[in-house]
């Protein structure tokens, strides 16, 4: 049918527009880490002390990418904002820990060749935004690898998305993959149950 064309079409243009204007205008305030550290936690700010190596255990946790993953869709459902990675709260104020096991998870050899470990730890969490999430979010996430006081750590901002974005993860234990949403609420991140979901994406993108 024409309408629906018409419609689809009118869709894909208004997305397109959205990518556009978030390119010249900027959706999220990016925040530097020391300006972060001065605030804290907050809406539009998280930090993670680790991307897949826990600290508490001294063992590699694949839930901690689940982890990551939940505040990028939190804040994709939210206002946006910015995470960063191999900075923990512990002290005060917050202080940069640094990415060392998580880099020396990513160390891997190509051909005979030595790939940059950091290229593929950013590769890696491009790819699970991709299949958990959805490829139409990648355009409003950015990530890069930073230094201070000569300890790395990962800084990824994301802007507020013009859909909803559920995340699906299948957990160590479960039989099943769940799809699970969740929105930034101040400092935490809140999986929403189905009614609380519903309602949010009726007040928010009706």
């Amino acid at each position: 049918n024409y309408w629906i064309v018409g419609i689809s079409a009118l869709m894909a243009g208004a997305i397109a527009l959205w990518f556009i204007l978030q390119e010249f205008f900027g959706q999220t305030k990016k925040i530097t880490l020391e300006e972060a550290m001065k605030v804290g936690e907050s809406q539009i700010i998280e930090f993670k002390s680790s991307y897949y190596w826990s600290r508490e255990g001294n063992i590699y946790n694949e839930d901690l990418r689940l982890s990551v993953l939940k505040s990028i869709a939190g804040f994709l459902n939210a206002k946006g904002g910015t995470l960063f990675i191999g900075v923990t709260e512990d002290t005060q104020p917050p202080t940069v820990c640094g990415l060392k096991e998580d880099i020396e998870y990513f160390k891997k050899i190509k051909d005979g060749r030595p790939l940059n470990p950091r290229d593929v730890m950013q590769c890696n969490l491009r790819d699970l935004i991709t299949t958990r999430i959805g490829s139409q979010f990648a355009p409003l996430i950015t990530d890069s690898l930073e230094g201070l006081d000569g300890q790395p750590y990962w800084m990824v901002v994301v802007d507020e998305s013009p859909e909803p974005a559920f995340l699906r993860w299948k957990a160590k234990g479960e039989s099943q993959e769940q799809k699970n949403f969740y929105v930034r609420e101040g400092p935490k991140t809140s999986n929403l149950d189905n009614e609380s979901t519903w309602r949010y994406i009726k007040n928010r993108w009706s």
